[in-house]
Parts: C-alpha cells; structure tokens; sequence
C-alpha cells in the first residue's frame, strides 16, 4: 500500500493531570533507602494521555510518572478506562517513565526485613486506587477534546550524558525520536530517550529527569509526554538534580531545534496497533526452605549493618531469592504492542528493562523494514524485570543475577526480541 491511498488525517486529543502521591509513601527502585518514607516532594508526578483516531483505528498513549507497572495493575488501570470511555483494551499503550522516585508500585523492597506497616500500606494502596480514576479521568479528557491535528516526526541527538553500566565502553543510544502534535487546543510533544530515571537519590518524591524536560518544555508552551527506551543497562553519567536540569535543557533544546529545521509533517497516514501475547520462561527458583535459611543466616550476619553497602547487598540478594522461591512461578505470560502510524512513525512497548544492545538490534530492523523513526518504550503493559543478553549472564552482571527483578533465561530474552522482530517484518 504506498502513500496515496493512506486517507483520512489524524485527529489528536490530549490532557496531562497530576498524581503525585502523598509524602510518606515508600519510594521504589533504590535498596540503599532502606524502606525509609519519603520526606518531601521535589516535583510533581503526572499521567500524560494522548488519543489518536485515524484511518483504520484508534490508540491511547497513556504515560504515568511511577517505577513501573505489574500485569495486574495494568490490567486494573486498562479495565477503568476502558469501563469510563468505551475504548477498546487493545488500543490502549500503557508505559511508565521508571523513574526511581516514585511510589513502590512493582517489587516493595524489603519485604521480609521492613514490611510495610498497616499504615503504609493502606496509603498506597489508596493512592492507587485514586490513580486509576485520574488515568480515567485524563484518557475521557484527551478523547473528548480531539482535534484535527498538525503531526511532525523526527529522531535528534542528545550527547555524552549517559553510560553502559554493564560493559565498560559498551553502547549506548543517544537517539531522541519524537512525535509532535499542534491542534486548536494546544501543542504536544511524545518524546523518548535511553536513560534510566535515576538522578535524583534522596528520599524526595520526583519524576527525575523526565519531569525536568516537562517543564523545560513548558517554557516554549509545548506539552511534553517522556517514555523511556531500552534503557536496562544505561545510566546517567552524573546522580544528582543538578544533572537533571542538565540533561532536561540538553534534549528538550535539541527536539524543539530539530523539530522548526529538520521534522517531517505527516499527512494522509493510516494508523494500526498490534497486541502479542507471548509466554516467557523463568529461571528455575531455588527451594523455599534452603532459601529462607539462607535468608534468616543473613538477616543474623547483616541487619544491624546495612549501611554499610556490602552487608547490604548480601541481604538483599538473600532476601530476593527467598521472595523467587515463594513465588515458584517458572512461565508468565506477557505482551507487547506495536503502534504505527503510517511508515513514518512506530512505537513498540517493551514489558521490561531490555537493554540497549536487544534495543538497537529491534530498531535497526524496523528502520531496514522502511519505518522512519522508531520508539521503544520499556516499562509498559507489564513488568518481568531485566532482559539482558546473553553477555550479562556470563559474567553475573547485577542485571542477570537472580532476584525478582531479574528471572527471565536467557533464550527467552532471545525468544522475545526475535518475536517482536517477527511483528515488525509481517506488520
């Protein structure tokens, strides 16, 4: 089908809401807190929506400011807005920017050393449930306020912030693609980059370095939606909020250049979304009783040391393989989407933290299948931890060591790059 016949124009709707949680939640992704409350709010978190109605379907970009999403809280937050607005499961793309400075929404750190209070718990837990009606609420938003829209596409640059953490050297993928939209209501931007949202450290609420680009970009009165790539083994190159207004300044001026020099607009496109679901096989758990022994031996050596970072990291792997092994699952099934719009533009939502080498690989396959700019956005619709390659378990890399962030083979990690690749050819 070549360009001519691809008819009607895309129409665009969008809507932005705060859901930052309440101080005193417990912020995921950083052992060293040590299941600490938080103690202040830095900046604010969102869910930014963003509907598009075209010739031949639908989809919703639903991006949320948390650690991630597990299948049931995915699930949970598909069924409201589809309940709420009628839109159909498929076409909604859930993603999480990953930043470490939200809410313990996947894996609860410590949860055998410092368990949640009934207190802590019954916060989060109604938090949650008010984000699922802010999701909703934003999604009818975006849907009711649909406009023919102004799209422009483009892939910029932004240089020498970021580092492979697993391999000294290794790649990164300094890549910006971006899809911008203009309509009588405003202007918006959906942006992505290959960064782990980790600058900020402390015990502050905060949407790191995504958050900072929000409002670099409000100073140009453009909206902007941040997803994050296949960013499993990359880190930014300095922690610190500093650095995050470095960073934020860095893309967000190389996007709004590109995008006034070098976009291309696109017209008369046709839109599609594809769903897979795949099952992915874990690694074997150790058993149960050997594991909480090894657990209480090092509950015994190390509690009173956690400060000090290797008793740390020795109770928390113990720990890790304790909570595997009463978990006892060995095959989940998950999913995938693929958004195209045209051949200009493409989105392929990831349920994981792929790394950058499985990233670049996808991507240069849907470039070598004609597609001009490409999007993979980890984090979304489920979360089965890391997918490294099959380098990372050969030399034990943090990444491929087991614990509940980390459980895939390493021919399932193959499995599922060759599967997405596999959609890209027959899409």
């Amino acid at each position: 089908m070549n360009d001519e016949c691809w008819g009607l124009e895309l129409r665009v709707g969008f809507r932005v809401l705060d859901v930052t949680p309440p101080i005193g939640v417990r912020l995921g992704g950083y052992p060293h807190r040590l299941a600490k409350p938080s103690k202040s709010i830095h900046d604010p978190l969102y869910v930014h929506t963003i509907f598009l109605e075209g010739d031949g379907g639908e989809a919703l970009i639903v991006s949320l400011d948390v650690l991630g999403l597990d299948r049931d809280l995915a699930e949970g937050i598909k069924d409201e807005i589809s309940r709420r607005t009628g839109l159909g499961r498929k076409a909604i793309l859930l993603t999480a920017t990953h930043t470490h400075s939200g809410p313990e929404t996947i894996i609860p750190m410590w949860p055998n050393t410092y368990p949640y209070t009934s207190r802590e718990k019954a916060m989060l837990e109604g938090w949650i449930e008010g984000l699922k009606d802010r999701i909703a609420r934003a999604s009818l938003t975006a849907m009711n306020n649909i406009a023919k829209a102004e799209i422009r596409v483009g892939t910029t640059k932004a240089e020498k912030l970021t580092y492979n953490r697993t391999y000294k050297g290794g790649l990164v993928d300094e890549d910006i693609p971006y899809i911008y939209f203009r309509t009588d209501y405003g202007r918006m931007i959906l942006m992505n980059y290959t960064c782990h949202p980790t600058c900020n450290m402390d015990l502050g609420i905060s949407s790191d370095y995504p958050g900072a680009i929000y409002n670099k970009m409000d100073e140009y009165r453009v909206k902007c939606t941040f997803t994050t790539g296949a960013a499993g083994n990359i880190d930014p190159k300095i922690k610190s909020r500093d650095y995050m207004g470095e960073m934020a300044s860095k893309m967000a001026l190389n996007v709004l250049e590109d995008l006034t020099s070098k976009s291309i607009e696109l017209e008369k496109v046709d839109l599609e979304v594809e769903e897979v679901h795949v099952n992915v096989r874990f690694r074997e758990p150790p058993r149960i009783m050997e594991a909480r022994k090894r657990y209480e031996e090092a509950l015994g050596e190390c509690g009173g040391r956690l400060n000090e970072e290797k008793y740390m990291w020795k109770l928390l792997y113990a720990e890790e393989e304790y909570e595997v092994a009463k978990d006892g699952r060995i095959i989940v099934e998950t999913l995938f989407k693929i958004l195209r719009i045209g051949r200009g533009f493409m989105m392929i939502s990831i349920p994981g933290e792929l790394f950058v080498e499985y990233g670049l690989k996808i991507k240069s396959h849907a470039y070598s299948a004609g597609y001009g700019h490409v999007m993979l956005s980890n984090y979304s619709e489920d979360y089965i931890g890391y997918i490294p390659d099959m380098k990372a378990y050969d030399i034990d890399a943090y990444e491929a060591k087991l614990a509940r962030w980390s459980r895939i083979t390493p021919q399932s990690a193959n499995e599922l790059v060759s599967k997405i690749i596999g959609m890209i050819r027959e899409i």
